[in-house]
């Protein structure tokens, strides 16, 4: 009995590792194991014809711009039999600006003075990433900024880059970089001018209030796009009572 007991206890181990062998054999593993070989045997193109549409808050404001197009290459990939495949995907710039922003100056001259103020600068960094069967896209992030004396003009503008890696080729997928063309002057118009009453004293204060303009346009495949902002400055014209 002691013998049959034992048999039984082994019968059930062995079984319970030819299943646990059997779920190693199908766990997915890195790149496509389906895939024997393969071989890029077109790097393809970017498309030029751009879907444009508006990004917006929740509140209907003007976020931004996002261009969208098509991303291919074609690849030769070798399994039980070789086949030839088209591997497409899309990606998406998107044009952003800190529009809106409100801030106070001292001297409304001194902050136009181009002494003052740098022409602009940009950086680009890596954002995030994601995948897309054996595509990984990449958000990378273009900085543009007007530097003044009091406050910046921040722009970004989003671009994405796919790279395909089945285990056996790896290969870019071609894409548009987006490139500045045109930093516009910094320009100033009076917009109004408001009267604030000081509660503690009684006392009214004059202040004006001007919009500060400036565009950038970037090209993206072989498109301009112009991105317009501006700031709303408040400067303090003295106490009228």
């Amino acid at each position: 009995v002691m013998k049959r007991f034992a048999f039984a206890i082994l019968a059930i181990v062995v079984t319970i590792a030819l299943v646990s062998c059997e779920k190693e054999k199908v766990k997915p593993e890195p790149g496509n194991p389906a895939i024997i070989n393969s071989e890029v045997v077109d790097t393809g193109q970017a498309g030029t014809d751009l879907a444009v549409s508006t990004v917006t808050s929740p509140e209907g404001d003007t976020l931004g711009t996002t261009l969208s197009y098509t991303s291919w290459i074609k690849v030769r990939t070798e399994t039980k039999a070789a086949s030839e495949k088209t591997v497409e995907v899309v990606l998406n710039d998107t044009l952003r600006t800190n529009k809106g922003y409100a801030t106070s100056a001292n001297d409304i001259d001194e902050l136009l003075d181009a002494e003052h103020h740098s022409t602009g600068y940009y950086r680009t960094q890596y954002s995030s990433e994601r995948y897309d069967g054996n595509v990984t896209i990449v958000d990378s992030v273009m900085e543009y900024r007007v530097v003044l004396r009091d406050f910046d003009l921040n722009y970004m503008v989003v671009y994405q880059v796919a790279t395909y890696d089945d285990g056996f080729s790896r290969q870019l997928m071609p894409y548009h970089r987006p490139e500045v063309v045109r930093s516009s002057e910094v320009t100033c118009e009076l917009m109004d001018t408001i009267i604030e009453p000081d509660e503690d004293t009684g006392y009214r204060h004059q202040f004006f209030r001007y919009k500060i303009s400036h565009s950038l346009t970037v090209r993206i495949a072989g498109q301009d796009y112009t991105m317009p902002n501006y700031c709303i400055v408040k400067q303090y014209g003295g106490m009228l009572d």
